[in-house]
């Protein structure tokens, strides 16, 4: 097989970091690449052309992808939903944060997920306040269209 020029490389270490950040497994992401996970392992033990640069960052936006995806889970949760495996996720891709080594008493845990069912009644609340409020506005304007027609109608019959 011919020796791939430089551009070549280049344009193929983008589309493995790309596909790196969007699915943060090496082997799925090389194969979409095009590529396979030993020329991914020579790139990164010779640093070609600094793709060791390029993977770190490449691993920085898949943790940050992971990290919005929690985020958006949390804010859609309800107080009952489990929360198990996107913690594990997190834990498995962002060790420093999310990690078992992280000293994260069962008191420390039971205290967050309090904060987080008090925020979740809260939404629930604002909610359902909304909710009763678009209501009530659409019964008032139901009232005043018949109040008017009924107006209407009296007006009518008076001058009738």
């Amino acid at each position: 097989m011919a020796r791939k020029t430089k551009r070549e490389v280049l344009a193929d270490q983008r589309a493995f970091c790309a596909c790196f950040a969007e699915h943060g497994v090496p082997g799925i992401s090389a194969k979409l690449a095009g590529v396979s996970i030993e020329t991914i392992e020579a790139w990164t033990k010779g640093n070609i052309e600094g793709f060791k640069d390029k993977y770190d960052q490449a691993k920085v936006d898949f943790k940050e992808s992971l990290h919005r995806l929690i985020l958006e889970r949390i804010k859609l949760q309800k107080p009952g939903d489990n929360p198990t495996l996107l913690v594990n996720l997190l834990a498995a891709h962002i060790p420093e944060m999310f990690g078992k080594n992280n000293d994260v008493s069962d008191s420390t845990a039971s205290e967050l997920m309090s904060e987080l069912k008090q925020m979740f009644r809260k939404t629930e609340k604002l909610r359902k306040s909304a909710k009763e409020t678009s209501e009530s506005k659409k019964a008032v304007s139901e009232a005043e269209n018949i109040i008017a027609i009924k107006g209407g109608e009296n007006n009518y019959s008076n001058t009738g």
